[in-house]
């Protein structure tokens, strides 16, 4: 499965150039996004927003500072393919490890963050029709 995922991989990294993503607060870089099908924005394009029903994007987490809660304009699902990241929301961690799948309405709230760890970490995020803005959320534990 490894010659699979990393044949794959180098063809993710081949066909579309990296993006980096920041964070909301601190403009710290928390990973790469490649869009090897299409792009994932399609302003300025003369498309219409019901023009693709969804998505597929890829993602290289980088270690280093973990994300801030926040939701998604859209619905989502989220494939890890190597590596460990926690996911966290107000409610619970849990720990997505290689075939490890969440799938998400657009009201989720949730962050992720990296363990320390030697492997990279890959997922693959399906994303719905982009349909409203993204928010960040400050979530205060109930003591």
């Amino acid at each position: 499965m490894s010659r699979l995922r990393d044949a794959f991989l180098r063809w993710v990294i081949n066909r579309s150039p990296a993006i980096g993503v920041v964070t909301f607060d601190n403009n710290i870089r928390i990973f790469e996004r490649y869009e090897p099908f299409w792009p994932d924005e399609y302003q300025g394009q003369n498309r219409p927003p019901w023009y693709r029903p969804f998505n597929i994007l890829v993602h290289r987490w980088l270690h280093g500072e973990g994300e801030a809660f926040h939701d998604h304009p859209r619905w989502s699902i989220t494939l890890c393919i190597s590596g460990t990241i926690v996911e966290r929301t107000p409610w619970k961690r849990r720990t997505l490890r290689p075939g490890s799948i969440v799938i998400r309405s657009r009201k989720n709230i949730h962050a992720f963050e990296l363990p320390e760890q030697d492997d990279e970490v890959w997922t693959i995020f399906i994303v719905g029709r982009r349909n409203h803005s993204q928010n960040s959320y400050t979530v205060t534990p109930q003591g």
